[in-house]
This record gives C-alpha cells, sequence and structure tokens, in this order.
C-alpha cells in the first residue's frame, strides 16, 4: 500500500469512527434524558420503552421485556439464536441529589458528557446499544436488568427464568477503560449472642453478651483468611450492635433490651457484613463458621438470619486472552484493576447460573459515579467502544 492509498484508508477509517461516536453520543444523550431512578412517580419503564422502539424500528432483532417487579421490566435483546456474547447492564440510577445540576440535561461541556447516570451506567447502555445496531453479530446478546442500584431483583429474575450458556458475558460498567475480571461477594447478617447477667460488682459470675460478640468477631476475622484466595481477600465489617440486659420480648418476638450499668449484658444483637473472596465458599460454609466459633468460645447463638448471600465471581486472565487482543487492537494499554477495592457487581449472578467468561468493563471516570458532578469523559466513551466493537468482530 502506497502513501496516498494509506492516507485514503486512514481517512475512511476515521469518518466511520466519527459516525460511530455520533451515533453512541446520541443514544446516550436520549438515555440520560430519560429518568430512570425509582422512588413513587419513576422507575426504568420509560427507558426501557425508548429501547425497545429502537431496536424495533431497526427490525434485526428479537426484543423480549420480562416481568421483574410489578409493571418493571427487564430486557433482553437477541438474534433468535443461543447466545455467544451478552453485553450486559442496568437500567436504573440513583435518585438525583439536590446539589445536581439539570441532571437530565445530558449537557456537554469539552470533553464531558453531564447527567445523572451519565456514567453508571448509560454510557454502557449507549456502547452496547450502538455496537449491536451497527455489527449485528451472530450470537449476540444483550441484557438489561431493572433495580440493580437497590436490591437485584431484575437479576435473580433473570437468572430465575432464562437459561444460557454464553462464551463471555461483558458487564459495561464504568472502569475507566481497565479490565476487572471479578469481584468479591457480599452478605450481611444478624444473630443474638446470649450471655449471663449478675450484678456488675461480680462480674466474673456473669457472661458478658457484648464482649463475647468482639471476641466471636475477631475469632470469624481470622478464621475467614483460610478462604481467601491469592490475589482476592475476605473482609469482614462490624456495621454495629445493641446490647444489654433483656427485659422481655417484643410482639414479633424480638428481645426488649435495657441498658443497665449496674447489670453484665446478657444479649447482643451485633450487624456484620462480609466482602466474600471465594466462589468456593457458600452459605452453609458460613453458617457452619459461626457455629464452630461459637462453640469454641462458649457462647450461645440463636436468631442467625442471613438475608441475602452473593457469592464472589472470577475469571483467570488466561482465559480473558481475546479481550486483552481487542484492547491492542484499539490502541490501549491492557491493565486489570484490583478485585479488592471493586464493588459487588450483579454480574456475578449471571455467571454463577450461566458460567462463561465475565468482564466488567467501560467508560470513566468511574470517581464521578453517584456524584452530584457525574459526568463521563467521551474520549474514554470512543476508546471504550472500540474495545467493544474490536472484541465482536475478532470473536464472530
Amino acid at each position: 500500500m502506497n502513501r496516498a492509498e494509506r492516507n485514503i484508508r486512514n481517512e475512511n477509517t476515521a469518518q466511520v469512527e466519527s459516525q460511530e461516536m455520533e451515533l453512541t453520543i446520541r443514544i446516550l444523550s436520549d438515555l440520560v434524558r430519560i429518568p430512570s431512578f425509582v422512588d413513587e412517580d419513576h422507575d426504568e419503564r420509560q427507558l426501557a420503552e425508548h429501547i425497545k422502539d429502537l431496536f424495533q424500528k431497526d427490525g434485526y432483532y428479537q426484543v423480549e421485556q420480562q416481568r421483574a417487579i410489578g409493571e418493571r421490566v427487564n430486557l433482553i435483546v437477541h438474534d433468535g439464536t443461543p447466545p455467544k456474547v451478552i453485553l450486559f447492564g442496568h437500567l436504573d440510577t440513583v435518585e438525583p441529589s439536590s446539589e445536581m445540576i439539570d441532571p437530565f440535561g445530558a449537557r456537554i461541556e469539552g470533553d464531558r458528557l453531564y447527567g445523572l447516570g451519565a456514567a453508571d451506567m448509560k454510557a454502557g447502555l449507549a456502547i452496547a446499544i450502538s455496537a449491536a445496531l451497527r455489527l449485528k453479530i451472530p450470537g449476540l446478546a444483550l441484557v438489561f436488568t431493572v433495580d440493580e442500584e437497590y436490591k437485584f431483583k431484575g437479576a435473580e429474575k433473570i437468572v430465575e427464568e432464562k437459561h444460557y450458556n454464553p462464551r463471555f458475558i461483558v458487564n459495561l460498567e464504568a472502569t475507566d477503560c481497565e479490565i476487572l475480571n471479578g469481584c468479591r461477594g457480599i452478605t450481611e447478617f444478624t444473630l443474638q449472642v446470649h450471655g449471663k447477667t449478675c450484678h456488675a460488682g461480680r462480674k466474673h459470675l456473669g457472661t458478658n453478651a457484648i464482649e463475647r460478640t468482639f471476641q466471636l468477631v475477631q475469632e470469624l476475622d481470622k478464621r475467614l483468611k483460610e478462604w481467601d484466595l491469592t490475589d482476592v481477600k475476605n473482609s469482614l465489617n462490624f456495621a454495629g450492635i445493641r446490647g444489654g440486659v433483656k427485659i422481655g420480648e417484643q410482639g414479633d418476638g424480638a428481645p426488649l433490651i435495657k441498658e443497665t450499668p449496674n447489670k453484665v449484658p446478657d444479649i447482643a444483637l451485633p450487624l456484620l457484613e462480609i466482602r466474600l473472596a471465594n466462589p468456593q465458599m457458600k452459605q452453609a460454609d458460613l453458617e457452619k463458621l459461626i457455629t464452630e466459633i461459637a462453640k469454641k468460645i462458649g457462647v450461645d447463638l440463636d436468631s442467625l438470619r442471613i438475608p441475602f448471600y452473593y457469592g464472589s465471581m472470577y475469571t483467570p486472565a488466561s482465559e480473558l486472552k481475546p479481550f486483552e487482543e481487542a484492547l491492542r487492537t484499539s490502541g490501549l494499554p491492557i491493565k486489570y484493576q484490583d478485585i479488592n477495592s471493586a464493588g459487588f457487581f450483579e454480574v456475578q449472578m449471571l455467571q454463577e447460573r450461566w458460567g462463561g467468561n465475565i468482564v466488567v468493563f467501560g467508560p470513566g471516570p468511574s470517581s464521578t459515579i453517584h456524584t452530584s458532578s457525574e459526568y463521563v469523559d467521551i474520549s474514554s466513551i470512543h476508546k471504550a467502544q472500540n474495545t467493544i466493537d474490536n472484541f465482536l468482530v475478532l470473536n464472530n
């Protein structure tokens, strides 16, 4: 190829990329202008309807609306074949803060597009929608859920009713164009720790339930290290505690507690949470661990309640070579984020049920998420879009 031919090709490539970005930014602007936070007057339905209309007008894809919570729906976009690659995201945002200026304006200032959900994660949705509309890769599916910022009910409904077996699931959350190949799980639990009350002046005759609770927590923190992985660690947070002397029960059976300085407390109700490192650690393992520790330190427990238990997810970097190649093709460095510094991603539920290699990847800056000045860098969207496009084409 001579210099003139190369110049013509570069000009054509730049024109194509410009058109792609124009589409992606136009889609993103429209998404930001549609409120999708959840309160008495708002939810994700209008946004879901808008996205459905985009694909129905295009005519290539099938669009499924799956009821998740009342009238709120998940969206599943596919070409009628079993999905090989799933681009995943959530439709909801947090509520706008009183300090946020024009949260639905989608205003552009220089390289920044401002608005509620611009980074978390309507930019990711726009990238997925743009790629699907332009490329039409066989076996590509888009899965968009509701309720991610709240109670994960959308993701729970997806895995309850759908049974896919994808090779890759790409969650387009904001990662500053870096790879996140896993996340720690999360659980929280409460329990009742029972001791023995007595006069505070003869404390040796009793068992202080609050002190024993701290002992239990310290021992649990040590034992959780047995479940650590090489690069991913468990993290125990002692979130709160109520304690004192039990003086009766409420109508629902919950204990009535009085703080009495002259008595050794005989009951404590701690609230604990764990960021879970090891996908092999199940809820039954945690329950067994707590029971063993209680027996070891000689304390009685009851009313152990675990309202939710979402395990961790992990894909070895060795399985993500195709995604690394897409980054290289896009001229971007290959950088993995520290899983121990990341939050929980509901895509974990999909991997747990469906398998497949998981990668979390999207534009940035992630530092603006849930802030009053949330924005996304347009240049970062460009980089992420090119990477996703290259990944889909290279793995077609």
